[in-house]
């Protein structure tokens, strides 16, 4: 599921039976994943040479919406200095 996310929305996401994502529709490729006990991780997807990868940033909320956006970008950058531009995440 993708979505605009705010800090209410993040706050709001409550655990499911099963663990579930949400996508962030301001920077494309981040991801907030809830666990069935409610431990919400955020990562970045990127990909390199035709193969995605997850790169965890950290927990909500030690790592809020704002600096999760800003971790995001700069670990896409960097993938970008290193090897090319990435292919786009869906």
């Amino acid at each position: 599921m993708t979505r605009g996310l705010t800090a209410k929305t993040v706050e709001a996401l409550k655990p499911q039976d099963k663990r579930y994502e949400v996508r962030d529709s301001a920077v494309p490729g981040l991801v907030l994943r809830i666990n069935s006990d409610g431990t919400k991780t955020w990562s970045v997807v990127v990909s390199r040479a035709g193969r995605r990868q997850r790169v965890s940033l950290g927990r909500y909320p030690a790592l809020s919406l704002k600096d999760a956006r800003f971790v995001a970008s700069e670990r896409k950058v960097s993938v970008i200095k290193t090897f090319g531009t990435p292919e786009p995440v869906c």
